[in-house]
Order: C-alpha cells, then structure tokens, then sequence
C-alpha cells in the first residue's frame, strides 16, 4: 500500500465517522442475550457471568449490544461499526455483543498461546455476529480486528492484526500527521518484539510473522507472500526494513 492509499483511507475513515448516524437505544432481554453469550463461548473455555440489565443501540445495519448495561461504551460500539460498516461497504446486518469481564491476558514462557490465554473475541459469520468477551487496553482494536472478519476481509490472522492495528491507529488520531506519528511508534514496537519473539520461539509460533507482516504493511512494502514464509526467513528480512 502506498503512502497516498494511506493518507486516503485515513481520511476517507473520518468521513464515515461524520457519516453514519446517531445510534438509537433500543430495548433487549437481559435473559436470552446472557444465556446465548454463554453458550457461544463455553468452547472457547470463557465462563461468563454477569448480572444486571443489558443495553442495546442500533445504528442503520449495525447493532450493539452491552451485556452489562453499560449505555455509553454500547452507544460507541454501534457508532464505529457503522463508520466501519460505511468504511468496508458493508451492507449487512450485524450484531455486536459486549459480554466484558476482567481478565488479563497470560503470556507463559516457553508454552504455547491458547486461546483461553490471548483470545479476546470471536466471530461467527455465517450469523453475522461477534462476542467481544475481555476487557483491557486494546479493547476498541479488538472490535475492529473481529470487524475485519466479519466483513470477510481478512486473509490470514497475521495480517487481520496488523491491518486491526492500523485502522486503529487512525481512529485514535485526529490529523494525518497524529496517525503517522503514532503508526512509526508500533513500526518500531513490533521490529523490537519480533526480534525478542525470534529469539525466543524457536520459529514455531506465528508470532513472528505477525510483527513480519505488520511492518511490511506499514511500511508500504509487498507482504502477500509473507504467509508462507517461515519465521526465520521473515524475521531476518524484516530487521532489514530501513524506516
């Protein structure tokens, strides 16, 4: 992607966000919304809980639905889906469920990542509807990677974070130059953790390639063969990236 698709798409996002409308709250049963939740994610190994009375606003083809009852976070869930609905072209209906909980993600050394470790959404597209279940700092970029799935424009999960990474960097900036800026500060983050990952993995996570694939798309550089490259390949070839 060039430097010019970049700065179009930065601003075309912004123009979505102006675009779509002001959600609308509507009501919902706590009960069923709870119990589907629960079942969605018993095999994801997620026990959910919750109490209280859940939320729901709607905006144009896109539906948010707060577990907790929490008016506000469902209110700006349902106006970025529909800025990214907008976006994307997207002309579906979706629904969005917010069942948030606590729980910090757990890096153990020297295992695997399971899902129950790093997971922190799912999404089920042939029912156009994604569970959004952990809380925590990357919460709002989380919304957009499952987003990426749901609109089927994701084409494997390395690139689907970095692309996820990216779109959120621009929802956080307010000019172009904010959005640069803070783009070359997760470049530089991920060529340092993928040099640790390198170290550490053995080249049997893909790990690596994701931070690979998230500097060659940042940088502008050709990545769609970097899915079948091999972690040791990627990575020597990404510390080479001269920003």
């Amino acid at each position: 992607m060039s430097a010019l698709s970049f700065e179009s798409n930065f601003y075309k996002l912004k123009r979505a966000f102006k675009e779509a409308e002001n959600p609308i709250k509507r009501p919902v049963s706590a009960a069923p919304v709870r119990e589907l939740v629960r079942r969605s994610l018993e095999s994801f190994h997620v026990t959910y809980n919750t109490d209280g009375n859940a939320v729901q606003y709607v905006c144009s083809n896109v539906c948010c639905v707060d577990c907790s009852g929490d008016s506000h976070r469902a209110e700006e869930c349902a106006r970025l889906c529909r800025a990214f609905a907008i976006f994307f072209g997207f002309k579906q209906k979706a629904t969005i469920f917010l069942a948030l909980q606590e729980s910090p993600k757990i890096l153990a050394h020297n295992r695997p990542l399971t899902m129950e470790m790093i997971n922190s959404g799912v999404t089920y597209a042939t029912s156009n509807m994604i569970i959004i279940w952990r809380f925590d700092h990357d919460f709002w970029k989380v919304v957009i990677h499952e987003l990426i799935h749901l609109m089927a424009l994701d084409t494997d999960e390395a690139d689907t974070e970095a692309h996820a990474l990216d779109l959120h960097c621009m929802v956080l900036s307010n000019t172009y130059e904010d959005y640069i800026s803070l783009k070359a500060k997760q470049i530089k983050r991920s060529q340092d953790l993928a040099f640790r990952m390198k170290r550490v993995s053995a080249g049997t996570t893909n790990a690596v390639q994701y931070f690979v694939n998230a500097v060659n798309i940042w940088t502008g550089r050709d990545h769609r063969g970097c899915s079948d490259c091999r972690a040791d390949g990627g990575a020597d070839e990404l510390l080479q990236v001269t920003l």
